[in-house]
């Protein structure tokens, strides 16, 4: 398959008049015309608005039942349009002509407003795997795609008592429910369940900007207001053209014009590589000088997730070009929270650095082993093949994290530089979270450091034992806040031995006498966790 002619048309059945945010729903398609198609099928006419890209063809129940009868080997008559949501694993099939001259299909609701698709939905993605959705089990009605390969197109050929389920008048969540339970028995059906959408935003308020999508301080590929179905009816649109505006609000009550939000989100970095920090006031005074350090030594840009900065540093952190400043207050509660925060990059591969870190020279070689490799910071040396034998597997989290002394190598895994790959990590992610709460349920007498360090190890270990890469560290001592410039003095034997980052651990109380500040240096020495 030539990923450069890759194209991808989404397939929608829609009877009865279009909803009073439908002109919303077509503008977001509008500006994914690049690379995405809409098929509407409807008994409406076609708006004489409609973008290009959003093709609208007549059909009604009667053609829809002539169809199944021409498509599909069963005895079916649809006579509801709620009826129609079990078709749309067929849609495959029952499209097939339409299809021709796309490499995938979808299939996806109407009461839903787009992001940037190609963001999200990148051609690598569809190029991998055989099903992309957006939920974290199963496929999901709203958003599904599809390669448009006949052993796809005809999966849903294989779920039992299909017929019977047609001729029930009741949905009988075909796509949600017994398609999962098909793939389930098919491993060589690759699913790629990282399309990131929004359903119930925080703030009860979502901004589309340029054809982007954000909610509660993250960007998303879409909107989906299925759970707004009680005031749906209810949602009104302000008067004025906002339709064609640059930004709109959107919220329970309605599509509103976005002219006078403060704050402009669509400068998000689009690029593939970035380098996210997440700090309070606090650590304000540290993250001004890894900023710094990273600038002199490296142009990536950098996301800093603002959880309670002063105004003084976040007008520090103004000077620097290539810094996007997010708000996300929620987050404020420390290292628990930071498998949530590495989910907000907007890049595909994120270097996170804690805010106590310091930056001595490019980053390349970080970068390089992310393009393969999840990458995490730990002592490697105390990691032997049979330690790590003992946490892997799906039995781990029974008996993991309690009891130190079972696994005190499980303090060595770090939290001060990690690499994540947007599109393959994020099972790690979600198993560290859950490790989280596992933590906190079984661990009382553990604190947040300890119990965050503890979850992300057994999150790595059960979910790509095989291919994380990891940064050694060794031990140096330093008492004071840094500057690029007293950097070069500080860190000079660290530069001579290649050192690429230098991670301060500053104590939360005031040390007395002479005792330094105990930190840990992490050195470019890149090897592999496991034989």
């Amino acid at each position: 398959m030539n990923i450069d002619v890759m194209r991808c048309a989404f397939i929608v059945v829609w009877l009865g008049p279009f909803p009073v945010w439908f002109d919303f729903f077509l503008e977001s398609c509008r500006r994914n015309a690049q690379t995405f198609d809409w098929l509407i099928f409807t008994d409406q006419p076609t708006p004489s608005h409609a973008p290009s890209n959003v093709l609208f063809f007549p059909m009604d129940l009667a053609t829809v039942n002539r169809r199944i009868a021409d498509c599909l080997p069963y005895r079916v008559t649809i006579n509801s349009a709620y009826k129609l949501c079990d078709l749309k694993a067929f849609y495959g099939l029952l499209f097939r002509k339409h299809l021709e001259a796309y490499t995938h299909w979808g299939h996806c609701d109407i009461d839903i407003v787009w992001g940037d698709l190609e963001t999200f939905l990148t051609p690598d993605m569809r190029k991998e795997y055989d099903i992309v959705t957006v939920d974290s089990t199963r496929t999901s009605g709203f958003c599904t795609v599809y390669k448009n390969e006949n052993r796809i197109n005809r999966l849903c050929m294989g779920i039992p008592n299909m017929e019977k389920n047609l001729q029930e008048e009741a949905y009988m969540l075909t796509e949600e429910w017994h398609l999962p339970q098909l793939l389930a028995q098919r491993p060589d059906i690759s699913i790629s369940y990282a399309l990131r959408y929004l359903e119930q935003p925080d703030s009860h308020t979502v901004l589309w900007e340029n054809g982007r999508m954000f909610g509660d301080g993250r960007e998303y590929a879409l909107l989906h207001m299925h759970t707004w179905f009680y005031v749906k009816q209810f949602m009104t649109v302000e008067s004025g053209d906002i339709v064609h505006e640059y930004r709109w609000r959107i919220t329970r009550e309605g599509f509103f014009s976005g002219k006078n939000v403060p704050v402009s989100l669509s400068n998000t970095p689009r690029t593939s590589e970035g380098i996210l920090i997440a700090a309070n006031a606090r650590e304000g005074d540290n993250l001004l000088s890894l900023v710094a350090s990273i600038c002199t030594c490296d142009a990536r840009p950098i996301l800093v997730v603002d959880c309670g900065l002063t105004e003084d540093q976040k007008s520090a952190l103004s000077e620097y070009a290539n810094i996007l400043r997010i708000p996300v207050h929620a987050y404020a509660a420390g290292d628990a929270s930071i498998p949530d925060l590495i989910e907000l990059s907007p890049f595909k591969r994120t270097l996170w650095l804690a805010p106590y870190c310091f930056v001595l020279q490019p980053l390349d070689e970080a970068f390089t082993i992310m393009q393969e490799h999840l990458l995490i910071s730990m002592h490697h040396d105390v990691l032997s093949k049979g330690a790590l034998d003992t946490i892997r597997g799906p039995a781990a989290l029974a008996s993991f994290p309690q009891g130190t002394s079972k696994y005190p190598h499980i303090f060595h895994a770090s939290t001060d530089v990690i690499g994540y790959r947007a599109e393959k990590d994020k099972p790690v992610t979600d198993a560290w979270k859950q490790g989280l709460v596992h933590a906190y349920a079984n661990e009382k007498n553990q604190d947040t450091h300890d119990k965050t360090h503890r979850a992300l190890m057994w999150a790595v270990m059960v979910h790509c034992p095989h291919i994380v890469w990891s940064i050694s560290s060794s031990q140096v001592w330093n008492a004071m806040p840094l500057t690029p410039e007293s950097a070069d003095t500080t860190f000079s034997k660290n530069r001579e031995r290649g050192d690429r980052i230098v991670n301060r651990s500053w104590p939360t109380k005031p040390r007395t006498g002479n005792r330094p500040d105990f930190m840990r240096s992490l050195r470019s020495i890149f090897c592999r966790s496991h034989p």
